[in-house]
């Protein structure tokens, strides 16, 4: 119901006219409006009591007789909304009839209501009315008003409209802000009043969170009006329960965050909480603190606004808590419970709302057999009957009002069954002067003051307090309000002072004033000032303002004006604004411009400006770098720098320049020189350029050497110049925006870039800054956050060009390098380390893999690579989280996260790439700190830019995972590693050492780190040191399982044919050696072959025995020193029976004696073996380089050592072979004497017979050994190899044993076999067969497939003096 009249207008309680089951989304509903034809005149009821109750009983009447809202709701879906209809009935008959005809259950409504009045007591008697009606109200025999309470009041102040709400309710946040706080007391996102009226359906709402609404059920005859509880200071009720238990007090417990408080904090309110679960209003409780004495407990325990008699019983309560914690094994002690209630009430405030000047009534409920005590003023004063004497029982009377000072929560003490009860309830004072407060007055603008009442009738007077240069004069600007003006004259100057005004009442005897403080300021000029005035790009500038102005300034702003745009400027990583001041840590060119300083008074602004220009670097590039000229020929030079540089000097010791001509390109200006070269013969030239910009900064100078020469020139283009074969010329043609040289050689008579080291200019310009604060730390760690956010930014943005250009990355990789050395004694910020690591993420994407080759490839920057990562990990190690626990950067190439560890263990695991990988350390490795940070970075390109170990057949085959723990070092990491290829095996635990490499290259290392496990999709390690880097290596070639049980079962089983051949092999030799050793060739012959047995058979079990004993224990040097050495012995026991073979069939006319020739022969097989085998580990083994990391056998990759083996077996194979080419050359030689048929046919034989008795001796198995070592991934290869490498001990028995007539002819005799065969014996002359082996036997041993004997040429006797028998087994055996 809307009634307004006037300037006054009264809000009753707005809402929504709903259903209660229609959600809020609908709007207020206007149900009645009415204007000011409808009351009657102000002299016939406005000032009467009965016409004031006519009016409203007669105005309710109408309004639910003639308008009524009738809710139909159609149901047009499932999940469809419900719609709402409004119709408006004219007539009670209509309502009754409609209700009957849908019959819909009882609703109850709430109804807006508007009045407009004139007078302001009017409400005063209406306040007076409702409170003395009795509710409900019937209107009909249908409908009832249950209540009707005030919402709001709005008054004009000034030219506005203030909006006050009443009984505890508030305004809305958005209208608060809308409209604003009349009082400056918006909090809780609520006001008690806004300055202006809301538009339609907007009224003051409970405070939040609202009350429980009291709501009655509307039957179907009975409509009901409901109001809420407001104005309350908690709508909860709070209990304060202290009480002790028996049990020590320990200091623990006055810790909130300490173990011991958290648990028995816990505990008491587990149990607390399960016994009032089922109370009615129960809601929370809460330990608030300890104290000492056993222990002291203080405790909060929250029920609902309508549990106030549930609480009431203060010994039930006790109780329940007593047994709860009884349960729990805790004791209280008797007689230490003290328990206080807060609840909220309503005091019935009259008048509501109270005014300046109003007496204030306030009622306490104290409940029935309760004792009043006092009550407590919002500023926590105690009021008592000793001194105050307005308290009236429960009624507290606070006379004359005077400001708003008095609004806050009023506490009225009373004690009830020994429980003290605070009844409260928040009171809020409408002021009834409202003035200007806080004045400024400029010194050249006059200022108006204004101070208003809520009535007529007041009489105001102003009062100036004296201040310098200000006048002031007096005007009313309508009955209510009244206007001082301010006006300064030319003395006046920066001060403070105040104004008084006073509202006085005649009638009511009232008297109101206010002070308003007055500032006066005298503006004046603002000046700035920089320092240098000028710069250079990458310099470090200040620039500050001042001002004459005196007083307090509300705020200082800076804005730059460049071609003629206005930007504000901000702080950034290469500015910090502070107030008066800003710091450029790193000047670039677009600095350059005219900065405004602008101080800001309450609204006015003042400025000052000051201009300064940013130069370019002194960077001189010079053409030719390096160039070729003939002598007396004339030549070009250039000199060329950055426009606005114009102090620019060639200086030369032998030659004379002219003046220059200068010529504009692009950004640049060049000085070019044409000058005469004079000499003689070939004579070096070097011309220095200097440059100096305007700021006074020089540049390291640029130097062109000219060399001359008189050959006819080979190569000549305009780039390079003229050249002789092979000569070298360095140009500075790179792209535009580039800065560098390009290297050509003159190759068949063109010139051939070499090397192309042209950097971006922006990335250059960052190196040379960086380079030039190198020796002042504190002035780079100062720019660091503008230089890594420059380059950072630089790369993103040319990341194209970055990848491709060999002098940008090896430029951005000095510059990490710079970077990285700056920040060992400060902290990185999380920013700071995100353009790190992006610039990083650029320079070792895929694209710049082949630019990196290249870059490793040279001797200046093989290096490269390993500084990049060193810079990573000395970057990561001065890394700190100031937000939060972790941190994380991710792109494409690679994944950092850093986590802040508190005494616990550190788990990180990454699937983000193609592998994955994971780090763990325990909380003991750790050590005692309470906060370690650990930066964890895995790369997934790496790899690929990281030099290769020289040759090595070892390749990386996972991601790359660097961990670094902040200032902290730790001796036991556990790594995990997914592999890239599955196929691959034999992995190896590494880490990248720096130092590995002379030249700083570094390269993979194992120490330090171990293999846990190994599967076919997981590697674990664990390494004793945080090395910066860990990582997974694997062989490069492979066999798929099935060739490798291939492999494995040939071996196993040659193996073991082959020892038992060789003990096979030396049983035969025991038992025919009196039978074959007649004559000193022979003995000599079986002593190798006894002897090339017992090495390799030895050989053999030490090699078995490496084979099962773990890589890296001294018992696997052991086995390795053995098998070296017998595996040498064998093969130079293979060499004296080449030896002795050579010298019978060759040096047929010397002879040594038999003891001569067995001590060479130990010698030989024995001593050099020794000599060599104990070399070789005395020269590795202190390095502990001499045996591999994964298995029992001499190291090939860190040492070489695998050659103390493969050269003397490749050498013994050579002069064998020489020897066997030798000794068949002299077999085919034809003998004098000899019938040339039968000489052929028996050389052929001892041919044939030599080559399959040698050939398995000198190394046929070892030549394949060198085809596994050239081509390992060649199956058949390895097939062959381990063939032959396991049945050697075979092959020495048929070949060295089986194969010999003698040897079988013996073993038949000494076994008694000779009755199994028959043998015809025959005198031996030189023209006939001297022996002949049973046929039946001897053929299936011989490799020619022929029957015979075999016949020996009279050179052949010399080796014999004896039987025939003799002579014919030194020849062939």
């Amino acid at each position: 119901m809307c009634v307004k009249e006037q300037e006054r207008q009264i809000d009753l309680q707005k809402a929504a006219l709903l259903p209660p089951q229609m959600t809020s989304d609908f709007r207020t509903k206007r149900c009645f409006a009415w204007s000011n034809e409808h009351l009657p005149k102000s002299s016939d009821c406005l000032h009467t009591e009965m016409a004031i109750k006519r009016m409203l009983l007669c105005s309710w009447i109408l309004l639910c007789l003639s308008i009524t809202v009738r809710a139909e709701i159609e149901h047009l879906s499932t999940d469809q909304s419900y719609s709402l209809q409004r119709s408006i009935l004219l007539s009670e008959s209509n309502l009754s009839k409609s209700r009957a005809k849908r019959a819909a259950p009882a609703t109850s409504y709430i109804l807006d209501l508007e009045l407009n009045i004139s007078d302001i007591s009017v409400l005063s008697k209406i306040e007076m009315l409702l409170q003395s009606l009795m509710f409900p109200v019937n209107v009909s025999n249908t409908t009832q008003i249950t209540n009707v309470s005030l919402t709001t009041i709005c008054t004009p102040v000034g030219q506005s409209m203030w909006c006050n709400c009443t009984g505890g309710l508030v305004w809305t946040s958005a209208n608060c802000s809308t409209y604003g706080d009349c009082y400056g007391l918006y909090t809780d996102n609520t006001c008690g009043c806004i300055k202006g009226m809301p538009m339609s359906g907007s009224y003051c709402q409970p405070k939040p969170p609202p009350t429980t609404p009291i709501t009655s059920t509307m039957t179907a005859s009975t409509t009901t009006i409901t109001s809420t509880t407001t104005g309350l200071h908690n709508p909860k009720i709070n209990v304060s329960v202290q009480f002790k238990i028996n049990a020590d007090f320990t200091t623990d417990l006055t810790n909130k965050s300490s173990v011991a408080y958290q648990n028995l904090k816990g505990k008491i309110e587990k149990a607390v909480t399960a016994s009032y679960s089922k109370t009615p209003g129960f809601q929370s409780v809460e330990v608030i603190g300890f104290g000492p004495g056993s222990i002291a407990i203080n405790m909060s325990v929250t029920f609902d606004n309508s549990s106030l008699a549930t609480v009431n019983n203060v010994t039930a309560q006790n109780n329940i808590i007593t047994n709860a914690l009884q349960s729990q094994n805790i004791t209280v002690v008797d007689g230490s419970f003290q328990v206080v209630l807060y609840v909220p009430v309503n005091f019935n405030a009259s008048p509501s709302p109270p005014q300046d000047g109003n007496n204030l009534t306030l009622t306490c409920p104290v409940q029935p057999n309760g004792v009043f005590s006092y009550w407590v003023l919002p500023n926590n004063q105690r009021i008592n009957a000793v001194n105050y004497s307005v308290i009236l029982n429960t009624t507290l009377v606070v006379n004359n009002i005077v400001s708003t000072n008095d609004s806050g929560v009023y506490t009225c003490v009373y004690a009830l069954n020994g429980t003290t009860y605070n009844a409260q309830q928040t009171i809020t004072i409408i002021p009834l002067m409202i003035c200007d407060s806080n004045i400024t007055l400029f010194c050249d603008q006059p200022k108006n003051i204004t101070c208003c009442v809520k009535s007529t009738n007041f009489i105001f007077n102003w009062t100036l307090n004296p201040i310098t240069g200000v006048n002031g004069t007096q005007q009313y600007y309508n009955e209510s309000c009244s206007i001082f003006t301010l006006q300064s004259n030319t003395s006046c100057t920066s001060n403070n002072g105040f104004v008084n005004c006073t509202a006085y009442n005649s009638p009511l005897q009232l008297s109101i004033n206010q002070i308003v403080t007055v500032r006066t300021i005298l503006l004046g000029s603002v000046t700035v000032q920089f320092t240098p005035p000028t710069s250079t790009v990458g310099d470090s500038t200040t620039a500050a303002c001042t001002t004459t102005t005196v007083g307090a300034y509300d705020n200082i702003s800076w804005v730059i004006v460049q071609n003629g745009i206005n930007v504000p400027l901000s702080n950034s990583s290469s500015i910090t604004i502070n107030g008066k001041k800003i710091t450029f840590f790193y000047m670039t060119q677009n600095m350059s411009g005219t900065y405004y300083c602008i101080y800001t008074y309450i609204g006015r602004k003042i400025n000052g400006s000051a201009s300064t220009t940013v130069y370019s670097l002194p960077v001189v590039t010079v053409n030719p770098v390096m160039a070729n000229v003939k002598c007396n020929k004339t030549t070009s030079l250039a000199c060329c720098v950055a426009s606005d540089i114009t102090n620019v000097v060639v200086t030369t010791e032998t030659q004379t320049l002219p003046s220059p001509t200068k010529v504009s390109i692009g950004s640049l200006t060049c000085y070019n020189y044409t000058t005469n070269i004079i000499c003689m013969s070939h004579q070096e030239f070097n011309f220095q350029c200097t440059a100096t910009n305007p700021a006074g900064r020089q540049g390291s100078p640029g130097i062109m050497m000219i060399s001359s020469f008189n050959d006819n020139s080979a190569c000549n283009d305009t780039n390079f110049g003229l050249g002789a074969e092979d000569a070298i010329s360095i140009s500075n043609n790179c792209p535009p925006g580039q800065t560098g040289t390009i290297t050509a050689m003159c190759i068949n008579k063109s010139w051939q870039p070499t090397l192309t080291n042209c950097t971006l200019s922006v990335i250059q310009d960052i190196l040379i800054t960086s380079q030039n604060d190198i020796q002042n730390t504190a002035q780079l760690q100062a720019k660091l956050p503008a230089l890594i956010e420059l380059l950072n930014v630089s790369i993103a943005n040319n990341s194209q060009e970055v990848t491709a250009s060999f002098g940008t990355i090896s430029s951005v990789v000095q510059t990490l390098e710079i970077f990285s050395q700056a920040v060992k004694s400060i902290t990185v910020s999380s920013a700071e380390m995100s353009g790190f690591i992006h610039t990083v993420s650029v320079l070792i994407s895929p694209n710049s893999t082949t630019t990196w080759q290249t870059m490793n490839n040279n001797n200046a920057t093989q290096n490269f690579s390993s500084n990049l990562l060193k810079s990573v990990e000395a970057f990561s190690s001065s890394f700190s989280i100031t937000n939060g626990t972790d941190f994380s950067v991710q792109t494409s190439e690679l994944d950092l996260r850093a986590t802040k560890v508190n005494n616990s263990n550190y788990n990180e695991t990454f699937t983000n790439f193609n592998t994955s990988g994971s780090v763990s350390i325990l909380k003991t490795a750790l050590g005692t700190h309470t906060e370690t940070v650990i930066v964890s970075i895995v790369y997934a390109t790496l790899s690929e830019i990281l030099p290769k170990n020289i040759n090595s057949n070892f390749s990386v085959n996972s991601i790359v995972l660097t961990t670094t723990v902040v200032n902290t070092s730790v001796n036991n990491v556990a790594l995990g590693f997914g592999t890239n290829n599955k196929s691959l095996g034999n992995p190896q635990c590494v880490f990248w050492n720096f130092n590995l490499s002379g030249l700083g290259a570094g390269g993979w290392d194992t120490y330090g780190c171990s293999l846990n496990s190994n599967t076919s999709d997981l590697v674990t390690c664990s390494c004793n040191h945080t090395t910066s880097f860990s990582i997974l290596m694997s062989p490069e070639y492979n066999f798929s399982k099935a060739q490798d049980q291939i492999l494995t079962y040939i071996s196993a089983i040659g193996l073991g044919i082959s020892m038992g051949s060789l003990v096979l092999c030396l049983i035969i030799e025991i038992l025919v050696w009196q039978r074959v050793t007649k004559n000193k060739t022979s003995y000599i012959r079986h002593v190798c072959i006894v002897n090339i047995a017992i090495s390799l058979l030895i050989a053999d079990i030490w090699f078995i025995i490496g084979f099962v004993i773990k890589a890296g224990l001294p018992s696997c040097s052991a086995a390795v020193f053995f098998t070296h050495f017998f595996y040498l012995a064998m093969f130079f026991w293979m060499l004296s029976l080449a030896l002795l073979l050579f010298f019978r069939t060759v040096m047929v006319f010397k002879d040594l004696a038999k003891s001569h020739l067995m001590a060479i022969a130990f010698c030989l097989g024995y001593g050099c073996p020794v000599i060599i085998a104990v070399v070789t580990v005395a020269t590795t083994a202190s390095a502990k380089v001499y045996t591999r990391d994964n298995v029992c056998w001499l190291n090939w990759n860190d040492s070489k050592a695998m050659l103390a083996f493969i050269i003397p077996a490749l050498v013994i194979i050579a002069i064998n072979m020489v020897i066997l080419l030798v000794v068949i050359v002299k077999l085919l030689r034809p003998s004098l004497g000899v019938r040339p048929r039968d000489e052929e046919r028996s050389n052929l034989k001892i041919v044939g017979r030599s080559i399959a008795i040698l050939t398995p001796f000198f190394g046929l198995t070892w030549g394949f050994g060198i085809g596994v070592a050239v081509a390992p991934g060649n199956f058949g290869i390895n097939v062959v190899f381990v063939i032959l490498n396991a049945f050697q001990g075979f092959f020495i028995l048929v070949f060295g044993t089986l194969l010999d007539s003698k040897i079988r002819e013996a073993l038949f005799r000494t076994l008694s076999l000779s009755r199994l065969s028959t043998f015809q014996t025959k005198s031996t002359s030189l023209d006939k067969p001297s022996n002949r082996v049973n046929e039946s036997f001897t053929p299936s041993f011989n490799i020619f497939g022929k029957k015979g004997n075999y016949n020996i040429s009279d050179a052949s006797r010399q080796f014999s003096s004896t039987t025939s028998d003799s002579n014919s087994y030194s020849v062939l055996n």
